[in-house]
């Protein structure tokens, strides 16, 4: 796996810690239709992007469609992103970084807003 991350840390806006179980799609631009629908848990979030870990790699420069549940929606909150880098440890298990591209809803701003204030009072 290509990485385009080595050496220091580049996000732009803080991470929180974030572990839940989502769904996604990942694809080229020249793909045909047929996409597998595969599972990952989040290991972290930003106002930018989204740190997954999952059994399989995902391509980097691969777009990617997020769905996210959040507890005040029924359906799944949906978000594309482009992968950044992808790197797997001894046990198989890959973490991927993925940069969130265009609109972010407005469900899932709010989502980040509540993960962040819990964040910042566990740590005051």
């Amino acid at each position: 796996m290509r990485d385009e991350s080595r050496g220091a840390d580049r996000r732009l806006k803080p991470r929180y810690p974030w572990n839940v179980s989502l769904r996604y799609v990942s694809f080229e631009a020249d793909d045909d239709l047929d996409r597998q629908i595969s599972q990952a848990t989040t290991v972290d979030v930003s106002e930018t992007g989204i740190q997954l870990q999952s059994r399989e790699a995902i391509r980097v420069g691969a777009f990617v469609q997020v769905a996210v549940r959040t507890p005040d929606r029924t359906a799944p909150v949906v978000i594309l992103a482009k992968t950044k880098w992808c790197r797997t440890d001894e046990a198989g298990v890959y973490r991927t970084g993925l940069m969130f591209m265009g609109h972010i809803p407005p469900a899932f701003q709010d989502l980040l807003s509540r993960i962040e204030k819990g964040a910042r009072a566990a740590v005051a």
